[in-house]
């Protein structure tokens, strides 16, 4: 058992947890792996697969610099923009481990020797996730490519540069990991803008439309302060998502 626990404390370790909360958890898995009988590899899987699934969604702790499997970092972009981002730090030298629940690549990047990443992007249907995403694994895999996780209704595949240009693919000096861990293009800014004022569009016009008929059969001026109000509103909108998009813009060149 030391084999498989002694590994697993060392990467809950490094990617944050307290070093108390991790000989909790592993006691824990002590006592359940007694109570069946089996070992720990047939009963979690892997050691890197099962570290993976331990730590926790909201966890935003990195690895520290310069431990013995690496750093640890995740972010997340948008979909405009997330395959421009991955090359970019494929090339650093940060390979995705998978993408979690939220949406963020989970990376590390080897702490002696590291390699620079190449990665794509396929769509995949939701309903048929995870047999798309079977499917083509098992096309690109005699290209090198593996998968490396899926998210909503696109599945990511990585394959070391080595493979293609040799030791050119070493990485002697590493950037220091980034700051920031979102990483947002213009252009998703103003499709949410887009998004909003539709929206405020539909919910302003089918409540004209309910105070049109509310004033055919009650009468008043329910229908013009309907249609006036609708207006007011959908002005408000475009007001509020124009000084968004130029702080989104501002924010943007800040970058």
């Amino acid at each position: 058992m030391n084999a498989y626990f002694g590994p697993l404390a060392e990467r809950l370790q490094a990617a944050g947890i307290p070093e108390d909360r991790v000989a909790v958890t592993i006691d824990d898995l002590r006592a359940h792996l007694e109570q069946t009988g089996t070992d720990p590899e047939t009963e979690f899987g892997p050691v890197p697969e099962f570290a993976a699934q331990l730590l926790p969604v909201g966890n935003d702790d990195d690895g520290p610099l310069g431990s013995p499997d690496g750093e640890l970092w995740r972010w997340r972009a948008d979909a405009f923009e997330e395959l421009r981002w991955l090359e970019t730090f494929g090339d650093q030298g940060w390979e995705v481990e998978r993408v979690d629940r939220t949406g963020r690549f989970v990376c590390r990047r080897d702490g002696q020797d590291p390699q620079q990443w190449e990665y794509r992007r396929e769509l995949v249907g939701r309903k048929t996730l995870e047999a798309d995403a079977t499917a083509l694994e098992g096309e690109l895999a005699p290209d090198g490519w593996e998968p490396c996780g899926v998210w909503v209704c696109y599945a990511y595949f990585k394959r070391s540069k080595a493979a293609l240009i040799g030791p050119a693919a070493t990485i002697d000096l590493p950037q220091r990991r980034p700051n920031r861990k979102s990483f947002y293009s213009r252009r998703f800014y103003l499709f949410l803008i887009g998004l909003l004022i539709v929206v405020a569009v539909a919910i302003t016009s089918a409540i004209a439309v309910v105070m049109v008929v509310g004033d055919s059969y009650v009468g008043g001026n329910f229908a013009s302060g309907a249609l006036i109000g609708a207006a007011v509103g959908v002005l408000g909108v475009i007001v509020l998502a124009l000084l968004l998009f130029k702080r989104a813009q501002a924010r943007a060149d800040r970058e």
